[in-house]
C-alpha cells in the first residue's frame, strides 16, 4: 500500500512537473504569439486604425461569456455603431437564439470600459450592432472604400485585447476560392479576433473575420456586410462624409452643437463628460405633486445672434393681475453684467414655444422676471411663505419640453454663496433646473432653485415676493451681485479624486 501510495504521489509530482512545464510553454507561445502580431503594424498603421477598433465582452451577471473585436462602422452624435459577430450574444449550444439579457462591456481605444447595448442584429449573416455613448476619440471606417484583392495579397488580420485593451495583428494571404465559396485568408487569429477587420497593408477595409480554424481565417467581404446590413433596415453612411458629423472631426461637430446651445466646451479629459441639463425621472411618490404642478412650470431659453445663450426653468405666476415668470437672473447675464438684445423664448407646460419679454431683474440676488402674453390654458402657481421641511424641486427642459422633479428636504444649512439670504435643500438638481420652482407637497412655491455641486441652494419664496414687490414700486432694476459661477464641465475622475482627498468617495 505503501508503494502505491508513494507512486502516486510520485505521479502526482510528475504530473505537476508537466503541467508546470505546460503553463510554461503556453506562456511562451502567447508572448511569441503576441510579438508576432504586433510586428506587422507599424505607427502610421495604427494611428489609422486604432480609434475604430473596439474590444467587446459579453456577462451573464458577472460570468464572461464571450468576448470578440469590433468595428466602428459609423459615428453619430448619439454615439457609435459597432459592428461584430453574433457570436457574442449566442447560445453555445444552440447556434440561432440569442442569449437571455446580457451585459455588454466595450474596451475603447482610450483603455476606457463603458457600457454597450445591442441595436441590431442579424444571426443568419452572424452580424450584431452594438451602440454606446458618444465618444470623441472614436472614428469609423469606411465600408464604401473597400478594396478589390486578388488571391495571395497580403493583408493584416486585427483585434483589441479586453483585458490589457492592446492592440495586435497577424498577417496572412487571401485564399483563392472559387465564386460562392466561403471567402478566407491565411490570416491566424484567436477567438477574440472574431468580429475584428481583416484590412490591406494601406489600412483599407477588406472585411470582417468571422470564423477560424487551425489553418484559415474566413470573412465577410465589406461590400457583402453593407448588403446584410441593409436587409436589417440599416443604410451606413460609405462616402467618409456624414452630413450630421465630420467622421475624421466628431470633436469638431460635438463642439459646434455645444456652441449652439450656449454651453462651455469641454476639455474631454474623460470618457464621461457630464454638463448637468437633465433632472432625475420623478417616482410614484411625487407624481401626484408633479400632476398638481406640471402646468405651471416652465423652460426659458435666451439667444444672440451666434446661437442659444443660456437655458433653465421658470414658473407661471399671476401676479398685480400680469403673466410673469420668475427665473434665474443667468438667464440674460454674462458675469457681472447684463447682455443686451438677447431674445427670449419660453417654452410652455403644452410644449408650445412663445416670446417672453425681461422686465425686471436683480443681479443682488440673481433673480430675472420675464412676462408672457397670456396664460394660453396653462396654470398660476401660487406661493407659500410658511416654513417647510419635505419638498420637490421641479425643472422642464428646453429642448423636449419635457417636465422633471426630485426629491429633497430642507436641511438648514447656510449656503457657500455670498448670499445670507439662500437656503440649502437635499433636492439634487442640474443645470437645467436653474430659476425652478421649490414647492411642498400641495404644489405651493417653497422657493426659486440655483445650482451648486455640494448642495442645492434656493432663494424663499418670501424673499421672491419681496422682490416682486419692490420690481412694481421702484420700476427700476438691482444692480448689487453676488457672485455666480460660471457653467463648466464635471469631470468624474477629477470629481472622486478631490472627494477621497477630502477623506469621503461620491456615490
Amino acid at each position: 500500500i505503501m508503494l502505491k501510495v508513494k507512486r502516486r504521489a510520485t505521479g502526482s509530482d510528475e504530473r505537476r512537473k508537466v503541467r508546470k512545464r505546460g503553463v510554461k510553454e503556453v506562456s511562451t507561445i502567447i508572448s511569441d504569439l503576441g510579438q508576432g502580431m504586433t510586428e506587422h503594424l507599424g505607427q502610421e498603421l495604427t494611428e489609422t486604425l486604432s480609434p475604430s477598433i473596439i474590444s467587446i465582452a459579453s456577462f451573464k451577471g458577472d460570468k464572461l461569456h464571450y468576448k470578440s473585436t469590433g468595428i466602428v462602422i459609423e459615428q453619430r452624435p448619439r454615439g457609435p455603431i459597432i459592428l461584430t459577430s453574433s457570436n457574442l450574444i449566442r447560445r453555445y449550444d444552440e447556434r440561432k437564439l440569442v442569449f437571455p439579457p446580457l451585459k455588454i462591456k466595450l474596451r475603447l481605444p482610450n483603455i476606457q470600459v463603458v457600457n454597450g447595448q445591442v441595436q441590431n442584429l442579424n444571426l443568419s449573416c452572424n452580424l450584431v450592432v452594438i451602440t454606446a455613448s458618444f465618444s470623441p476619440d472614436l472614428r469609423a471606417v469606411c465600408l464604401g472604400n473597400s478594396v478589390q484583392v486578388e488571391s495571395h495579397t497580403k493583408l493584416l488580420s486585427v483585434k483589441r485585447c479586453f483585458n490589457s485593451g492592446n492592440l495586435m495583428a497577424s498577417s496572412g494571404v487571401l485564399i483563392d476560392r472559387p465564386s460562392g465559396v466561403d471567402c478566407e485568408s491565411t490570416c491566424k487569429i484567436t477567438k477574440d479576433g472574431i468580429g475584428g477587420p481583416l484590412v490591406d497593408f494601406d489600412g483599407n477595409i477588406v472585411g470582417m473575420n468571422n470564423y477560424f480554424d487551425s489553418d484559415v481565417t474566413r470573412y465577410i467581404p465589406a461590400n457583402q456586410i453593407l448588403k446584410d446590413l441593409l436587409s436589417i433596415g440599416m443604410n451606413i453612411v460609405t462616402t467618409g462624409h456624414n452630413e450630421e458629423m465630420e467622421l475624421d472631426k466628431p470633436r469638431d461637430a460635438v463642439n459646434k452643437l455645444l456652441t449652439a446651445d450656449g454651453y462651455p466646451l469641454p476639455k474631454y479629459a474623460d470618457g464621461e463628460l457630464l454638463l448637468f441639463v437633465v433632472l432625475t425621472i420623478p417616482k410614484k411618490t411625487r407624481r401626484r405633486i408633479a400632476l398638481k404642478t406640471c402646468r405651471s412650470v416652465v423652460a426659458l431659453g435666451s439667444f444672440n445672434e451666434k446661437g442659444r445663450h443660456f437655458a433653465c426653468t421658470g414658473v407661471l405666476i399671476d401676479y398685480n393681475q400680469s403673466i410673469r415668470v420668475p427665473t434665474s437672473a443667468n438667464l440674460v447675464r454674462n458675469g457681472n453684467e447684463i447682455v443686451e438684445n438677447l431674445r427670449i423664448e419660453v417654452c410652455l407646460p403644452n410644449k408650445k414655444h412663445t416670446t417672453g419679454t425681461l422686465q425686471h431683474y436683480s443681479l443682488q440676488y440673481n433673480v430675472a422676471v420675464v412676462t408672457i402674453n397670456d396664460l394660453d390654458g396653462n396654470r398660476a402657481a401660487k406661493f407659500v411663505e410658511e416654513p417647510q421641511t419635505k419638498i420637490v424641486a421641479l425643472g422642464r427642459v428646453f429642448k423636449s419640453g419635457n417636465f422633471m422633479a426630485t426629491r429633497g428636504v430642507v436641511t438648514g444649512k447656510q449656503s457657500g454663496f455670498d448670499c445670507k439670504e439662500l437656503k440649502v435643500s437635499s433636492c439634487k438638481i442640474t443645470k437645467a433646473g436653474i430659476g425652478g420652482p421649490l414647492v411642498d407637497f400641495n404644489g405651493k412655491i417653497v422657493g426659486m432653485n440655483f445650482f451648486d455641486m455640494e448642495e442645492t441652494p434656493y432663494l424663499p419664496s418670501d424673499m421672491i415676493l419681496k422682490l416682486l414687490r419692490q420690481f412694481d414700486l421702484k420700476g427700476k432694476l438691482f444692480n448689487d451681485s453676488w457672485p455666480v459661477p460660471d457653467p463648466y464641465w464635471y469631470y468624474p475622475s477629477l470629481h472622486r479624486r478631490r472627494k477621497r482627498a477630502r477623506g469621503r468617495l461620491l456615490t
